[in-house]
């Protein structure tokens, strides 16, 4: 994954930011196509 090289950080530390992301509705992840942010609404 390039978000652990830009971030430094490992492959499980990214899975769970995802896992949060997507638990407080910031993002969608679709099997096969990857992970998009969600528009917010203000």
């Amino acid at each position: 994954m390039r978000l652990q090289g830009y971030f430094g950080v490992g492959r499980e530390t990214i899975r769970k930011a995802f896992v949060i992301l997507r638990d407080r509705g910031l993002i969608i992840t679709k099997p096969g196509r990857g992970s998009v942010v969600l528009r917010r609404e203000s």
